[in-house]
Formats: structure tokens, sequence, C-alpha cells
């Protein structure tokens, strides 16, 4: 089970709204996106919702298992992403609730969201063998080479078939709260190779092959009549 996802503290819930508290045991989160998917773009009518994007730091414990749950394509009921605002967020509180989620891709990613790119490696110099020192001691063993540097982050894709969402602006305890709800809309499927379809095309491609044989006897007709008047007119 992949537990809420949250950022920060959430405001006590005072009234009614969408999406309930968060539970206990939440994963820390460090950003979200696409920026059409937070606001101020989120719900204003001129941005489609996508697959929603969380960046937060690697878990030994949890990520094995998000990755797993990427391969797998396995899907949750219902998944919790919340977030509370920083300075030039534009926002206090973000709450989102993905229905039928589906964890679409997990990758490395650097701090600020990029992906991470983990450097080449380089073959190992020769180990010389061992030898004994003139004084009869062992030899000091080489420094090892510095560790790979790896990633520290992780972005998650989300995808879902459905989503509600609630934020309250960035300006005080009294700042409005927008709230909405809606689907990814897919694009449409194209239309089958029926029986029908086929016989219209049929028939089309038939009426132009006839029209492109009439115009060029028709053509030749012209010219064979031409020569004719010519001949007879040198005649």
């Amino acid at each position: 089970m992949v537990p809420a996802y949250s950022a920060g503290a959430h405001p006590a819930n005072t009234g009614s709204t969408l999406i309930t508290e968060p539970s206990t045991g939440a994963l820390p989160i460090t950003a979200v996106g696409p920026a059409g998917m937070v606001p101020p773009l989120l719900g204003d009518g001129r941005h489609p919702y996508q697959y929603l994007e969380v960046l937060q730091p690697i878990d030994p414990n949890v990520s094995p298992k998000l990755r797993l749950a990427a391969a797998a394509g396995e899907p949750f009921a219902c998944v919790h992403v919340e977030s509370f605002g920083g300075p030039g967020s534009g926002y206090g509180y973000l709450s989102y609730a993905l229905k039928e989620a589906l964890l679409i891709s997990v990758q490395d990613a650097n701090p600020d969201g990029t992906p991470f790119q983990s450097p080449s490696p380089t073959a190992a110099p020769p180990t010389p063998a061992p030898a004994t020192s003139a004084n009869g001691k062992p030899p000091v063993a080489p420094t090892p080479a510095p560790a790979a540097p790896k990633a520290k982050f992780e972005k998650l894709v989300l995808g879902y078939t459905s989503l509600t969402w609630e934020y309250q602006e960035a300006a005080g305890a009294q700042a409005p709260v927008h709230r909405g709800a809606g689907t990814i809309v897919p694009p449409p499927p194209s239309s089958p190779l029926s029986y029908s379809n086929l016989v219209f095309a049929f028939g089309g491609l038939v009426a132009a092959t006839v029209a492109l044989m009439f115009a060029y006897h028709s053509r030749r007709r012209d010219l064979t009549r031409r020569a004719r008047r010519q001949r007879a007119t040198h005649a």
C-alpha cells in the first residue's frame, strides 16, 4: 500500500472540504508539478489536467517498493498528495486526491527535479602485487577511489482516472479557498476499420478510377479529332 504524500503541516480542517485530512505515516515530498497542475494555473479552465509529478527524497525502505509498483503497473484506489506552500509558491496549502491512481514511472532526479545522470564508470587501475618493504613490514594499502555520487531524490509520475483538489491562497487564514474536480480527457480513438468503411473506401477508389479513365479517353479522342482536322486542312 502506498501511503499519502505530504509536504509541511496541513492546517486544521475547519469546514467542509473535498479532501479529508491526511493519515499519519505520510511520505515527505519537496515539490509537485507540472506548472499546469499547481496554483494559479490549476483549474483555470485553460490548462487540462495532466499526470501529477512528485519530487521526494529517496527512502531506502520505500523507494524499492514504489519502483516495483511502477514496474508491475499496480493500481491504487486513491492516493493523497498534500503540500504546504513555501515562499513564492502562491498558495498556503494544496491537496489532491487521485482516484484509481497508477505509478507511471519512478526516476532518479536532482534536487531541482531534472533527471539525475550517473557518471560513466571508469576502469580501475591495476593493483600492483604486494611487496615487502625494506623494514619487513607490509606496504601501506592504496587509498580507494571515492565512491560515485548517487541520486538523493526521485521523481514520481502519478496517473489517475479522476481527481479532486483544493488549495488556499497564500494570504493568511482568511484567504479564499479554491476547490475543483475533473478527469484526464484521453485523445479520441481512431475510427475502427469496419466493413462499411471498407465498402465506402472501395467505392470511392472505383469512382476515382472511372473518372480518371473517362478524362484520359476524352483527352485522347480530342487529340485524335484535332489531328484529323489538321491533315484534312493540309490536303
